[in-house]
């Protein structure tokens, strides 16, 4: 498995190489069921694959692949140790596969289409001889590559082909089935100030992202007495101890641009879910929502890491 490869595209590259005519004849290899069907960004039935894998090709385990080949790392990091075990009996196949009712993410998310950055693209075709998905571009809030700040596509930018992952597997190549390369960029865009700020809003968050990944930080639920103790310093809550919502959702805003929140599906013109980090009532909040959060707060996901650090 190739660095920050996504584990799809692992199984994918054996169903290719294999030469195997259906996806049916593969899924028995790697999985031992025909009628199998891959989750792209979490596996199902992992066990199933270490059992077949190590008695072929050698010695890998779960925790392997769930950490550096799927975008699990990014939800691990903001849940207990409870509800991380679940999940994990989920991926490892002995519990029914649902991770999105404890992850606070939409079932759709599991047939979502890929993500790619051109020069990702342009750079594994020189080192490996092809390209490969990347699951750091994959996870919900990317929308830049971390490494070349580059805005990651999921179409061909010369037919508009998309990459989907429904009922066949997906093989990311230099050229599309139409010639177009992929690892070329259409001539850079003029955009207003605004923009640029959105721009470099969502850089710095892939990159807030890929540092949960590369820090390997396990919080548990110690975030919510975190961001209580950062925010009791400020202005937001009374001497009583009294949230004032309304200050602290206007200047959240402030903090963001209209276009980055809306991209990001985390906008308050509806609901102000900030309220709820503060909430005694547990609740499970998509990552992206807890990045912006600490943004706002800390500056950066390094600067909060550090919190957690002082405070065990």
């Amino acid at each position: 498995m190739l660095p920050d490869e996504l584990f799809y595209s692992c199984c994918t590259r054996y169903h290719i190489e294999s030469g195997n005519e259906t996806n049916s004849q593969t899924m028995k290899e790697l999985f031992g069921n025909p009628s199998f069907k891959m989750k792209c960004m979490l596996p199902s039935h992992l066990n199933n694959f270490i059992k077949r894998y190590n008695c072929k090709w050698g010695r890998i385990c779960s925790n392997d692949i769930l950490m550096n080949h799927t975008i699990y790392p990014i939800f691990r990091s903001f849940l207990d140790y409870k509800e991380s075990d679940v999940i994990l009996q989920m991926i490892n196949g002995t519990l029914k596969y649902r991770p999105h009712f404890i992850l606070g993410i939409k079932n759709n998310l599991w047939g979502q289409v890929l993500n790619f950055c051109s020069d990702c693209v342009k750079e594994d075709d020189l080192n490996y001889g092809f390209p490969y998905w990347h699951r750091l571009h994959q996870v919900p809030g990317i929308l830049y590559c971390p490494k070349h700040c580059k805005r990651l596509k999921r179409s061909c930018p010369g037919c508009n082909f998309r990459f989907e992952t429904q009922n066949n597997f997906l093989v990311i190549k230099r050229f599309c089935r139409c010639g177009h390369d992929f690892s070329c960029d259409i001539a850079n865009q003029v955009v207003s100030l605004d923009e640029y700020r959105a721009q470099l809003e969502l850089i710095n968050i892939s990159q807030d992202i890929a540092y949960v990944f590369s820090a390997n930080v396990f919080t548990g639920h110690q975030w919510q007495q975190l961001y209580r103790d950062r925010i009791s310093k400020t202005k937001y809550f009374s001497l009583t101890g009294r949230l004032n919502q309304r200050a602290l959702a206007n200047d959240f805003i402030s903090f963001y641009t209209r276009s980055t929140l809306k991209l990001l599906e985390c906008e308050l013109s509806n609901i102000n879910w900030l309220q709820h980090f503060f909430n005694r009532k547990k609740h499970i909040y998509h990552p992206i929502k807890h990045i912006l959060f600490i943004r706002f707060l800390y500056g950066s996901i390094s600067n909060f890491y550090n919190e957690v650090s002082e405070a065990a």
